[in-house]
Parts: C-alpha cells; sequence; structure tokens
C-alpha cells in the first residue's frame, strides 16, 4: 500500500484494501506508541493539519504524534478563524493547506 502524495480528506477516498491496511501498519506502531521503540519519520517536516469540528482531544492527539514522530505542525483548530469564514471553499482550504 503507498498513499505517498495522497491527500486523505474522508474515509471514503480509501478502497476497503486501503484501510485494512493502514489498521496493520497501526498495530505495527505498537511498540512506538508505548516508548519501547523511537522513530523520527517526519524530522525537518511540518504537516498542515485542518480540524473544522470542536474536538480538543482529537486535535492534540494528532499535533501530539506529529511531534513525537520529530515533525512540526500547522493547525486551523477552528474553520471561522481562517478565510472559510469569508466564503473560501474546504477544498481550496486543503489546497491552500498543501502549499506548507
Amino acid at each position: 500500500m503507498n498513499l505517498q502524495g495522497r491527500d486523505l480528506i474522508s474515509i471514503r477516498d480509501l478502497s476497503t484494501d486501503e484501510i485494512l491496511g493502514l489498521i496493520a501498519r497501526a498495530r505495527e506502531m505498537i511498540p512506538y506508541a508505548e516508548g519501547k521503540q523511537v522513530m523520527h519519520p517526519l524530522d525537518g517536516r511540518i504537516v498542515a493539519m485542518g480540524f473544522f469540528e470542536p474536538s480538543t482531544r482529537t486535535r492534540l492527539s494528532f499535533e501530539s504524534a506529529v511531534q513525537r514522530l520529530g515533525g512540526r505542525c500547522i493547525t486551523i483548530a477552528d474553520a471561522m478563524a481562517s478565510s472559510m469564514r469569508k466564503g473560501e471553499s474546504l477544498s481550496d482550504t486543503v489546497r491552500m493547506l498543501t502549499a506548507y
């Protein structure tokens, strides 16, 4: 399974095989999540994320995961604090985020 270069906006963008592959990969990550192994595949990378529903727990878990993997985050936590408030479409906002 290779998702490199693809943008994931909805789970519906993935096939059943891709979803099962992600679940298998997540199982492989358990030792890293438990602190038994360390890796930093996101060293020197910036991850842009947009959260358009209020969910502090989800946002913080994603941000901390990126940081634990060595990355840095740019986050839109409130759609009303973005250009969407001025009528920018979700697809335009996502396209803007990919520039980072």
